[in-house]
């Protein structure tokens, strides 16, 4: 009986996932993954919703202007992602990291795909540099532009 919903479940989501990925190929998208702090995820979200409308616009606009402007040429440094949890001890601890999953245009996939690898970098810490490179530096928080105002230094 297990055996039957394990079964049963495993193709339900077989077939959900094929469907999704059906779905993207249709309409010209494909998903990318990469991982950003919790409290970062939380203010792109406050960014979409008073700019943009949907987080999905916002992460589209964001990599636009993130391959255009290209700011790794003007000494930007790549970000490292962090795991999602560490291992301490004889447990797991979560890093206060999470996952996100971006549904962007294929050909803007290819190019994430084709740069990071022009630069030696994965494909997630490609698209935490962007997150970070837009919420620092194009729509930073206010309580940072009040400092930059201040004439205190920034970091690069």
């Amino acid at each position: 009986m297990t055996s039957q919903i394990s079964e049963a479940t495993t193709t339900t989501m077989s077939n959900m996932s094929n469907t999704r990925l059906k779905r993207l190929a249709k309409d010209g998208s494909a998903e990318i993954t990469t991982r950003i702090p919790a409290r970062l995820g939380a203010y792109c979200k406050s960014l979409a919703a008073l700019h943009f409308g949907t987080l999905r616009r916002m992460h589209i606009s964001m990599i636009d202007q993130f391959i255009d402007k290209q700011p790794w040429t003007r000494g930007l440094r790549w970000r490292q992602t962090k795991a999602l949890v560490e291992r301490k001890g004889i447990g797991s601890q979560a890093t206060g990291w999470v996952q996100v999953n971006l549904l962007l245009p294929e050909p803007t996939v290819v190019e994430i795909r084709r740069l990071s690898a022009e630069h030696s970098v994965s494909p997630s810490t490609f698209l935490y540099t962007a997150f970070y490179w837009w919420t620092w530096y194009e729509y930073p928080p206010r309580d940072e532009l009040l400092r930059r105002r201040a004439g205190k230094s920034k970091p690069q």
